[in-house]
């Protein structure tokens, strides 16, 4: 069996199964792609492609592709923390305001404080416009339907020190529902808004020192065994990257061995 620092704590958690991965000062993919470290002359890149570069490396392909594939590449809806707009004029995706989002703190390796829901805040100029000033503690709901537009959302949120985006991975008849909760007067409780098969992701990227990287998942129905077999495939997806690294001489070959690690894909295949 290989080992790997990419494990799930798991527990209920108000009566929800929960599963959570923060990362240590050594990251789950230990071996990096030189190139990361040199100057590009062409497009595209490894972060206009994954957000992967020389401070957060191969592993943000790892998160974003376990995540999507977790998700079973469905349509889902996501919050950017904190950069609603930049999030639309980024993207292009329009969005419906909420009030609440979920916040988790990891500011110690493999350890992360739960903060649950929290009002919204969003980003504002200096001075304000009057626009946002009105919506400034409204957060965006985005509806996401592919894996690029997925890395797209998660890019608009990595100029801070740290980052998060939260998915529902939810059916499209029950957008009013999550509508209903998100815009309520009440903290909302996932307990009674999450049905059988239904997801809830909370994606946290540390980008400055002293912040880590965490993925928090929370299901009413065990997914243990689902869980656990994602793992394994993109431990060995890892472990084949790392194996093939030599062989990467050129920003083509990097995208190709990049792209097939945020599949769980084997380089040879």
């Amino acid at each position: 069996m290989m080992k790997t620092q990419f494990q799930f704590g798991m527990s209920v958690d108000q009566g929800l199964h929960t599963y959570l991965y923060v990362a240590h000062d050594r990251s789950i993919v230990t071996k990096n792609w030189p190139g990361l470290f040199q100057e590009w002359t062409t497009t595209p890149t490894p972060y206009s492609k994954f957000n992967v570069n020389n401070n957060n490396m191969e592993e943000m392909a790892v998160y974003l592709g376990f995540v999507w594939q977790l998700c079973e590449e469905k349509p889902c809806y996501a919050i950017p923390n904190y950069y609603r707009d930049l999030a639309k004029q980024l993207t292009g995706l329009d969005f419906d305001f909420v009030k609440w989002v979920y916040e988790i703190e990891a500011e110690e390796p493999g350890l992360a404080v739960d903060k649950g829901f929290v009002r919204a805040r969003a980003c504002t100029s200096l001075p304000p416009l009057d626009w946002e000033s009105r919506h400034k503690y409204e957060a965006g709901l985005f509806q996401i339907n592919s894996f690029e537009q997925l890395i797209s959302l998660q890019k608009t949120t990595l100029g801070d020190a740290s980052s998060e985006i939260s998915l529902f991975c939810i059916p499209f008849e029950r957008k009013t529902d999550l509508l209903h909760v998100l815009n309520s007067g009440r903290c909302p409780i996932l307990i009674d808004f999450l049905k059988p098969g239904e997801l809830f992701v909370d994606i946290g990227v540390g980008v400055d020192r002293g912040y880590y990287d965490f993925i928090l998942i929370k299901s009413a129905i065990d997914i243990k065994h689902k869980l656990q077999d994602l793992v394994w495939l993109y431990t060995r997806a890892i472990a084949d990257y790392e194996g093939n690294i030599s062989n990467l001489k050129t920003m083509e070959d990097a995208l190709q061995a990049i792209t097939k690690l945020a599949l769980g894909k084997l380089q040879g295949v």
